[in-house]
C-alpha cells in the first residue's frame, strides 16, 4: 500500500519512513485508485533523501520551498507513534552500530580481560585472608581489610560493566522490540558522574597541596616523605627525576602541575563522556539522528589505547621488573601484560564504534544536532 503521508510504498500499521498509522482497511481501494498509482510510480523514481524520511511539517532542519534553516534546531516526532521511533532510520542506524564487528571485537576482548582480571582479584583475595589471619590484631590488619574491601569492589564493579555492555549488544541486536535499551548507557553515564565527583575533589585537594607548599616558609618534614614516597613510586615505575634530592620543592611543583593538568583533562573527558552518552539515549528516545557526540573523547581514547599497547608490551619484555613491582609470581604477571594489551585493543575498538555514531548519524543530514536538507 501507499503512504498517504510521505507516498512510500510498504505495508504494516505504520510507515517505517514516516511513522504515520497506515489504514489497512482501504489498503485494496487505493491500489486501485490512479492517483495513488501516480504517488507510487513518483516515489518509487526519487532517491533516497534522509531529510524527506520524516514528516515534512516535523522535520527540523527545512520548511517547505524555504531550503536550510540553521537555526532550526533538531525536535523529537510530534505525536508520532510509539512503534514508528523503532523503525526510524536513526534508530537502525543506531541499532548497526552497537552490533558491529566493532563493538563485538571490544566487547570479546573487554570480557577475555574481566576474566583475566577476576582471577588475579580472586588469587589476591586468597593472599590478603592468610595476611589477615597472620597479622590479627596488628597495625597491619586495618589496611589488609582495605585492600579485601576495595579488590571486592573491583570485582563487582567489572561485572556490572561487563554485564551493562553485552545488554547494549543484546538490546541492538534483538529487533522484534521496538525501542533499543537504555539501561546500559544509563548505568555508564552514573558511573562517570560519579567518576566526575571525585576526580573534581581529587582537583580541589591538589591544588590546596599545592598553596600550601607555596605558602610554606621551610620545607616541612611532611613535604620531604611526599616526595621521597613519590620519588620511589615514579622509580619503580621506570622514569627518575635526577634532581630530587637536591630541589624537592622544584620535583613538587613539578609534580603537582603535571598531575592538575592531568587532572583537568580527566574532567573534560568524563564531562565529554557524559555528553556523548545522553546524545545516544536522545536518538533512542526520539527517534531523530543527532551527531552530538564527543570527537576529543575519540581521540583522546585512541591515544590512550596506544599507550596501553606500549606498556603491556613493556610488560612482557621487563617481566622480572613487573614481578617485582606488582608482587607476583611469573604466571600473575603474564596474565598481567596480557590484560593490559587486551584492555587496550578493545579501548581502540570503542573509540572506532564511537566514530561510526557519528558517522552514521551525519550520513542521515545531520550537523551538529540540526538536520539539513538541499532541495536541490
Amino acid at each position: 500500500m501507499i503512504c498517504p503521508q510521505c507516498g512510500r510504498e510498504t505495508s504494516g500499521k505504520f510507515c517505517p519512513f514516516c511513522g504515520a498509522k497506515l489504514n489497512t482497511e482501504a489498503a485494496a481501494p487505493q491500489a486501485a485508485n490512479p492517483v495513488n498509482q501516480q504517488n507510487r510510480e513518483y516515489a518509487s523514481n526519487q532517491p533516497y533523501n534522509p531529510g524527506f524520511a520524516y514528516n515534512q511539517n516535523q522535520n527540523p532542519g527545512y520548511a517547505p520551498n524555504q531550503g536550510y534553516m540553521p537555526n532550526r534546531p533538531a525536535t523529537p516526532y510530534q505525536g508520532a507513534p510509539a512503534g514508528a521511533l523503532g523503525q526510524s532510520p536513526a534508530i537502525q542506524a543506531l541499532r548497526k552500530v552497537a552490533t558491529s564487528p566493532a563493538f563485538l571485537l571490544a566487547l570479546l576482548l573487554y570480557t577475555v580481560g574481566f576474566l583475566f582480571s577476576t582471577y588475579i582479584n580472586i588469587k589476591n583475595l586468597g593472599i590478603y585472608f592468610d595476611y589477615l589471619d597472620y597479622y590479627k590484631r596488628s597495625s597491619m590488619q586495618g589496611q589488609i581489610i582495605g585492600n579485601i574491601v576495595g579488590t571486592f569492589l573491583s570485582i563487582l564493579l567489572s561485572v556490572a560493566t561487563v554485564t551493562a555492555l553485552w545488554s547494549i549488544f543484546a538490546s541492538a541486536a534483538n529487533k522484534t522490540k521496538e525501542r533499543i535499551g537504555t539501561g546500559g548507557l544509563t548505568f555508564f553515564k552514573v558511573i562517570y558522574i560519579i567518576g566526575l565527583v571525585f576526580v573534581s575533589l581529587a582537583l580541589v585537594l591538589i591544588v590546596v597541596l599545592m598553596i600550601m607548599l607555596i605558602a610554606s616558609k621551610k620545607y616541612s618534614e611532611f613535604f620531604q616523605t611526599s616526595v621521597n614516597q613519590l620519588n620511589n613510586i615514579l622509580v619503580r615505575a621506570g622514569y627518575q627525576f635526577p634532581s630530587v634530592s637536591s630541589d624537592p620543592r622544584t620535583f613538587l611543583y613539578i609534580f603537582l602541575g603535571v598531575m592538575i593538568l592531568v587532572v583537568i583533562l580527566g574532567l573534560i573527558y568524563m564531562a565529554k563522556i557524559i555528553k556523548s552518552i545522553n546524545t545516544a539515549k536522545r536518538v533512542i528516545r526520539t527517534g531523530m539522528p543527532d551527531d552530538r557526540v564527543s570527537v576529543f573523547v575519540g581521540v583522546f581514547t585512541i591515544l590512550a589505547a596506544v599507550g596501553g599497547v606500549i606498556n603491556g608490551i613493556r610488560v612482557f619484555a621487563e617481566l622480572r621488573e613487573t614481578m617485582a613491582l606488582l608482587n607476583m609470581n611469573k604466571t600473575l604477571a603474564i596474565f598481567y601484560g596480557i590484560i593490559t594489551i587486551v584492555s587496550a585493543v578493545s579501548t581502540l575498538c570503542f573509540a572506532i564504534t564511537l566514530f561510526q555514531f557519528r558517522s552514521a548519524m551525519r550520513r542521515l543530514g545531520v550537523r551538529k544536532g540540526v538536520m539539513q536538507y538541499n532541495p536541490n
